[in-house]
């Protein structure tokens, strides 16, 4: 994990999924990871809007869970097309791992942001 002074430049918070949205996650056709039943936030620390962390990976699809104190719910939404060394076929972890337009900076594979 990135930290700064022994503090991580992760957003804090986390979220316990409920039984249906873990259901619903174990449906999709060809998951790409095993699920967990709780995940943290992935964002940098500070960012503003809903919380998000990437529920599963499935097809071409990747399932994001959001979240507020008030509610959640899951999304398909499109990668990020952000890249650390644009133009480099290269690098294998060169692209952002997060979704489009997600708040705060980029973030790659090796869990360190960009940008």
């Amino acid at each position: 994990m990135t930290t700064v002074d022994g503090v991580s430049r992760y957003c804090p918070a986390a979220i316990d999924l409920d039984a249906r949205q873990l259901e619903f996650l174990a449906c999709l056709p060809m998951p790409a990871h095993g699920l967990l039943e709780r995940l943290d936030c992935e964002l940098e620390r500070g960012h503003s809007g809903f919380h998000a962390a990437l529920g599963q990976h499935s097809f071409n699809t990747q399932w994001w869970v959001q979240w507020s104190l008030a509610a959640s719910e899951i999304n398909p939404l499109a990668l990020c097309t952000a890249e650390r060394f644009p133009g480099d076929e290269e690098e294998d972890d060169n692209g952002c791992v997060l979704f489009d337009r997600h708040e705060g900076r980029h973030s790659h594979i090796r869990g360190q942001f960009f940008g």
